[in-house]
């Protein structure tokens, strides 16, 4: 069985492709997309929590021995550099672009209602 969940937030809806997990771990997720599709871009995303978000999209996740992260979703696969400074959050632009691009990349692009 196929279903769509529906993220929403200010201006900005997403449709999520098939999540059949707890409604705690949804509500996770659709706090985490809002986090990395926020405009100014939010610099206090816990890095577990991009990995949570992946996964409860329905993607799957892998450690390399390089310290990367491969993600597969949607057909798509991509391959992150896992930060290993500090407190382990994103912090800058281009690893939350990376992301954000990935996403888009997957069909999870918000729209703009």
């Amino acid at each position: 069985m196929r279903r769509s969940l529906h993220v929403t937030g200010k201006a900005t809806a997403f449709v999520l492709p098939h999540i059949d997990r707890y409604s705690s771990a949804m509500s996770h997720t659709q706090e985490t997309l809002k986090q990395v599709f926020a405009h100014p871009t939010s610099h206090n995303i816990a890095w577990r929590d991009i990995v949570k978000m992946f996964e409860g999209l329905g993607g799957t996740t892998e450690e390399t021995k390089k310290e990367h992260l491969k993600v597969k979703l949607n057909g798509k696969e991509m391959t992150f550099l896992i930060p290993r400074h500090g407190h382990h959050t994103l912090d800058n632009n281009d690893e939350i672009g990376h992301i954000r691009r990935f996403l888009r990349d997957c069909g999870l692009e918000p729209s703009h209602k």
